[in-house]
């Protein structure tokens, strides 16, 4: 879809004027106008549902808005997508509740938390959670993965090839993990497998989504979605192992430095395998 829904805005601004009164016209047209311009500094070809994401998140992160806030720009942007006959993901765009205590809240979970994770799940659900732990691979990706894609190296490693999505052409990265305690849940999934050419998961992404939500609650962690865990691991190795930009955006798939660059918040140590620092 790219981002062609940016070009329908004019038209949705006009039928604000003819269709709503004044002062709601006035607050719909700020939010989208907003939108649009913070959509358009980011690169590549986000889908609807992460650019609302990404703007809501900044506005949380730089200016401060409030949860309800937040709920009712996602709510306005939800009507002008309705409008263009395009159907947000709901799963994904959900209303924002207030922070409770003892539970962590959205996108701002740490590495660390999502680990404990593992502690609530076993079989399939233990193996997609560590796969994104340590790869970072969108979901879409990680659905895509094959038995044959993973190979047990003679160095107590694996290594994981992983098709990039969200580039255009055909392209993959393949990434060493090194972790025990990731090693061996991979390894014995693999080794019980006789079909090669199967994929981890016969399911869609959203049936995994869903899998990931009914685990997070269990861990007792709020808002976690499948990009949580591509969010943490890329402020885990930037900030806490310093690992230098250029390694993990290549580590993720992301299509340019300026993607990666916001995850950082200081600290460009050149290492050569940026995944060698994970534990």
């Amino acid at each position: 879809m790219g981002k062609e829904y940016l070009l329908k805005i004019p038209e949705y601004l006009h039928y604000l004027k003819d269709y709503y009164n004044a002062g709601t016209a006035k607050k719909y047209t700020e939010v989208v106008k907003e939108f649009a311009e913070n959509t358009k500094k980011i690169s590549g070809e986000p889908t609807p549902e992460d650019a609302i994401l990404s703007y809501i998140y900044k506005k949380r992160d730089v200016d401060k808005i409030s949860v309800n806030t937040a709920n009712y720009r996602m709510a306005v942007l939800k009507s002008f997508f309705k409008y263009i006959r395009y159907d947000i993901d709901t799963h994904k765009i959900r209303p924002m509740r207030e922070p409770i205590t003892g539970v962590i809240q959205d996108n701002h979970i740490s590495y660390e938390e999502l680990k404990k994770m593992l502690n609530f799940c076993e079989g399939d659900n233990k193996l997609m959670v560590t796969i994104l732990l340590v790869t970072g691979a969108r979901l879409s990706e990680a659905c895509m993965i094959k038995y044959r894609d993973i190979v047990i190296n003679s160095d107590k490693s694996i290594s994981i090839t992983i098709v990039t999505l969200k580039r255009r052409g055909y392209n993959q990265r393949k990434l060493k993990i090194r972790p025990e305690w990731a090693v061996k849940i991979i390894e014995e999934a693999v080794l019980k497998n006789t079909n090669k050419d199967s994929k981890l998961w016969n399911e869609t992404p959203g049936c995994l989504r869903e899998r990931i939500y009914i685990i997070a609650k269990k861990a007792g962690l709020k808002g976690v979605h499948p990009h949580t865990f591509r969010h943490a691991l890329a402020t885990y190795l930037l900030n806490i192992k310093g690992a230098s930009p250029g390694g993990v955006q290549k580590t993720l798939g992301h299509a340019s430095l300026e993607t990666t660059s916001r995850y950082s918040h200081g600290g460009d140590k050149d290492i050569d395998d940026t995944l060698s620092s994970l534990e």
